[in-house]
């Protein structure tokens, strides 16, 4: 990974994301795709999720990002963008967006370790407060495994 193409990702991303536009936004990612962690899906490391996807995902967590764009990236094919799409989605789905927390749920459960990173990237900062409390409470409480492994992953820090 590139210490200067991260810069300038995340200064394109955060530009795109001000300006709210779906289009602006995806042209700012698309470069994603050329880079050897993304480029044909393999599997990623911790450190690219958390130095790369995570900062990514929390500048695509701003308001004007249309949440229609975040719910289709949460769908794609591509792990890298499910992730992205993961750790934006992880504040709009505290706040009882029914759409935003039924993709959240769906991406806690993603077949991709490198999702479920993301998300608890995302919330590990957030783990004290109600909201995310009471989120990992029904995932704890669920009968999916997945869920009640990042459940547990977030309250132990």
């Amino acid at each position: 990974m590139y210490r200067d193409d991260l810069r300038e990702l995340l200064v394109d991303v955060r530009a795109a994301a001000r300006l709210g536009d779906a289009e602006s936004i995806g042209i700012a990612l698309a470069g994603l795709l050329d880079w050897p962690e993304v480029a044909g899906n393999p599997d990623m490391e911790l450190a690219f999720v958390s130095q790369v996807l995570a900062p990514v995902g929390a500048a695509l967590a701003a308001p004007g990002v249309p949440t229609n764009l975040l719910l289709g990236m949460a769908q794609d094919s591509q792990a890298a963008f499910r992730a992205l799409a993961a750790a934006a989605l992880c504040s709009r789905a505290l706040a009882e967006v029914q759409a935003t927390r039924r993709a959240l749920n769906d991406l806690a459960n993603d077949h991709r370790p490198e999702v479920r990173q993301a998300i608890a990237i995302a919330l590990r900062p957030q783990r004290a407060e109600p909201a995310t409390q009471t989120l990992l409470a029904e995932w704890a409480a669920s009968d999916k495994p997945k869920w009640q492994a990042l459940a547990a992953e977030i309250l132990a820090g």
